[in-house]
């Protein structure tokens, strides 16, 4: 059962969905709910004038930076749900790995992944390495979800270049005047998401083909 909250903000007003109680709602939640509904009254008062910033976070047993933060959260809210503090706990996609695993995957990973570009490069050579340093060795769901948390750049330029990454992903301001169609063509490369086997071969990779486009500014056209 979820009950919808409308939070709103000086620019737009976006509705969201908070898990209520229900029967089947232990004792944690019960209390989570409850010191919902204590900051939710507290905010009240504060913005009703009744009590100072001090004031507030001394009855929430909080600093004035984290009541500040409540306050936010609250802001435009039609009751307590907004203020609900999270669950304790791990969250589903935290990866737990020992130290020496996770460090031995960062080092495999800043070794193979620009050379192999795959996951299961990395992956295979875990295997390898944790043989040779005697430590367990990782799953390939454990590598891959590890990988994927690296920032997205990151990944492009190790297997890109740098300057494929800039391309891609920095800020180019500026902004070209045209008065006519094809007075203006800006042409751009980037590598197809397929590898290119031999014909006789498929375990022999020719490489990855580029796909380039020749766009009008005028226009927009390619």
């Amino acid at each position: 059962m979820t009950e919808a909250t409308g939070l709103e903000t000086d620019a737009h007003t976006t509705t969201i969905s908070v898990q209520s109680l229900t029967e089947a709602s232990d004792l944690t939640e019960v209390q989570r709910h409850a010191l919902g509904s204590d900051r939710f009254e507290v905010v009240k008062r504060y913005w009703d004038g009744d009590l100072t910033p001090e004031e507030g976070s001394d009855a929430l047993g909080i600093s004035r930076s984290q009541f500040f933060r409540i306050c936010a959260k609250a802001r435009g809210a039609l009751n307590y749900l907004q203020v609900v503090p999270g669950k304790r706990g791990r969250k589903a996609d935290k990866i737990v790995l020992p130290y020496e695993v996770e460090r031995m995957i960062e080092e495999i990973y800043i070794e193979h992944y620009p050379q192999g570009k795959t996951f299961s490069a990395v992956w295979e050579a875990c295997q390898v390495e944790g043989d040779r340093r005697r430590i367990t060795r990782p799953s390939y769901y454990s590598v891959c979800r590890w990988i994927k948390q690296r920032p997205e750049r990151e990944r492009y330029e190790m297997v890109n270049g740098e300057e494929a990454a800039a391309q891609r992903y920095d800020y180019r301001p500026g902004y070209k005047e045209t008065s006519r169609p094809l007075e203006w063509v800006q042409i751009d490369h980037t590598p197809a998401d397929l590898l290119v086997v031999d014909s006789l071969d498929r375990t022999t990779i020719i490489g990855r083909p580029y796909l380039s486009f020749a766009i009008c500014i005028h226009t927009r056209v390619v």
